[in-house]
């Protein structure tokens, strides 16, 4: 999205990500932001008292008779200790809210991140792969600093109203035309300061998808090990560095025009306020010279206008401030806009034992945003404890089935039925329950072994991780860990974590299938980085303990996938071919046509 593309936010969205922080802020630290609130008060209400200390002492010591007088009289002392308990009171205040603060701050930015977490969890896989959602997403990930920011802004404003109205019912006893005058000086810095959040979001909002992409550049060449090889051998240090300079020169550039307007307008802004205090000292000096004031009384005005004036002009600059942190929330508000499509109100149950297996009737898909069907009038049946094989070139719509039939999307057309009940039908969980599934960009979860097994099903018995690993043939390599199942695995949170090689991640990502238990067993490619015969050894012992479970193995090495019941052959988006290896070769089909050409390089029969 270029510059003339982006709009700017109207006050409504801004009040909206306003409310939002604050509804956050209070339910996150309730007891501690509102005894901030009551400190944020009675510091702005003394914010007058010291410069009335010194109309009282100033008015005092004009009625001394400095002939007579030669030592410090007692009201002198009382109001001294009075000023020094106020200053004493003042910093201790702001002290504590500080404290308090740094306090809430920890409780806000965890409650904020649970929310996000919970939120960003909570939604269809569709989001995830839509560049749109990710922008958000990134703009709000980069924006939760600014939920403490709003918090530290709004703070400072409450106290600034207090004092601002504390100090214009002062003015106003003297005379309200000094009031105006301040007031109307002060007005062009709001708009300067509005405008500067405006202006500030407009960058934001326009180099998100330029940061998101300078910050991947950033990831390969700093902290993603499996870039490293390639970066080196090929020589892309360079080339990767260059990009990133390019995408930053940009936002540079744009900062820096913005930067310089913004300049010229605070400069003009400042001189039309200093004018104005100008003219309302000089008002003020004029009731002095008329009798209607004490000399004490002039020192307390020129404070108080002073003051009033650096109040305002403070609570105009911290307004513009909240505005530009609101700008950046309402990333949150968009982020929480987003709606799972996939209906989750059911609490039907799929049976403890499956009788009439899965069944997939004229299902069509197309992926959102695109009119193009990836799945075409899809028809077949998967018998309970069937042993089936999906294998088609890519781009034939392997993995699309595998994801609808786990109802990480919902068909476009037809329906799928687990035991002549459509899909829709049973709770999501009960079907995230039931179908256990490994794909081959599988997560390699900086935990240890027990975890990373564990999360197959973490409410299960621990009981059954040995068994899972064994299994899986990760207990090979388990077994030489001096803190076997306690041992911690990768490095990015702990230095004495083991490094695995991807065919060990494989088992352990395995085991941890093995210990969902679940009735279908789904694994999509889940060996792609162990050789062929360490495939066909595990498969076949994987076939002999999923006996009784229907399993569903998409591969495309086809020494393992003729060991199958039956065997799926799919291409652009249909299922051309279905039987067995021996079947499907006697029909010299598109079957015979891939195998043969993977027969060439394993010398298969």
């Amino acid at each position: 999205m270029n510059n003339d593309q982006i709009e700017k936010l109207s006050f409504k969205e801004r009040f909206k990500s306003m409310k939002l922080s604050l509804k956050w802020i209070f339910k996150a630290s309730p007891k501690i932001t509102t005894i901030i609130f009551i400190l944020s008060i009675i510091g702005g209400i003394l914010v007058i008292v010291t410069p009335y200390i010194y109309k009282i002492l100033i008015d005092y010591l004009t009625t001394l008779d400095i002939t007579t007088t030669t030592t410090i009289s007692f009201t002198i002392i009382t109001i001294l200790i009075v000023y020094v308990l106020t200053v004493w009171l003042r910093n201790y205040i702001s002290e504590l809210a500080l404290l308090l603060r740094t306090t809430a701050n920890f409780r806000i930015e965890k409650y904020v991140s649970s929310k996000l977490m919970k939120k960003i969890s909570s939604l269809d896989l569709e989001h995830f792969e839509d560049s749109e959602f990710y922008n958000s997403l990134y703009k709000a990930n980069q924006s939760l600093p600014q939920i403490t920011s709003i918090y530290r802004h709004f703070i400072h404003i409450l106290r600034y109203i207090v004092t601002i109205i504390t100090i214009l019912a002062s003015l106003l006893i003297f005379d309200w035309r000094i009031s105006l005058l301040v007031i109307i000086g002060s007005i062009p810095i709001l708009f300067v300061s509005l405008k500067y959040a405006n202006v500030n979001y407009s960058l934001f909002y326009g180099n998100s998808p330029v940061k998101r992409e300078a910050k991947y550049y950033l990831e390969l060449i700093n902290s993603n090990k499996r870039a490293v090889k390639e970066i080196k051998l090929f020589s892309l240090r360079d080339t990767f560095l260059s990009k990133w300079n390019t995408l930053f020169k940009d936002i540079i550039k744009k900062q820096d025009s913005a930067v310089r307007k913004q300049t010229i307008r605070y400069f003009l802004a400042g001189l039309i306020n200093v004018i104005f205090i100008f003219f309302s000292i000089i008002l003020s000096i004029n009731l002095y010279i008329r009798g209607e004031i004490t000399i004490g009384s002039i020192v307390f005005l020129l404070a108080l206008i002073f003051q009033f004036s650096n109040s305002l002009t403070m609570f105009f600059e911290i307004f513009g401030n909240l505005n530009k942190s609101a700008s950046y929330i309402y990333s949150f508000v968009n982020v929480f806009n987003y709606k799972s499509k996939i209906n989750n109100n059911s609490t039907k149950k799929i049976p403890k034992i499956l009788s009439k297996g899965i069944t997939f009737k004229n299902v069509f898909f197309r992926y959102p945003k695109s009119d193009e069907f990836v799945l075409k009038n899809i028809n077949v049946t998967i018998k309970p404890g069937e042993n089936i094989a999906i294998v088609g070139e890519n781009g034939s719509g392997k993995t699309t089935f595998i994801k609808l039939l786990s109802r990480l999307y919902d068909v476009s057309d037809g329906e799928i039925l687990i035991d002549n009940t459509n899909i829709k039908d049973y709770s999501l969980l009960e079907v995230h329950k039931n179908i256990g599934i490994i794909f081959q960009d599988f997560v390699q979860y900086e935990a240890s072994v027990k975890e990373n097994i564990k999360f197959g099903n973490v409410n299960r018995n621990n009981k059954y991780i040995h068994e899972s690993a064994v299994s899986s043939g990760a207990y090979d390599f388990i077994k030489h860990f001096d803190k076997k199942y306690n041992a911690y695995l990768g490095k990015v949170i702990s230095k004495d974590g083991k490094e695995l090689s991807g065919g060990q991640w494989q088992k352990v990502a395995l085991a941890r299938a093995f210990f969902k238990d679940s009735q279908i067993l789904i694994l999509d490619e889940p060996t792609a980085s162990i050789d062929a015969k360490a495939e066909y050894d595990l498969f076949k012992r994987f076939k002999n303990l999923t006996k009784g479970k229907t399993t569903i193995l998409i591969s495309h090495r086809f020494s393992t996938v003729r060991m199958a019941d039956r065997i799926i052959v799919m291409d652009k988006g249909k299922i051309v071919e279905e039987g067995s290896h021996k079947q499907l070769m006697s029909k010299k089909g598109v079957y015979h046509k891939l195998f043969s050409l993977q027969a060439k390089g394993y010398n298969l029969k």
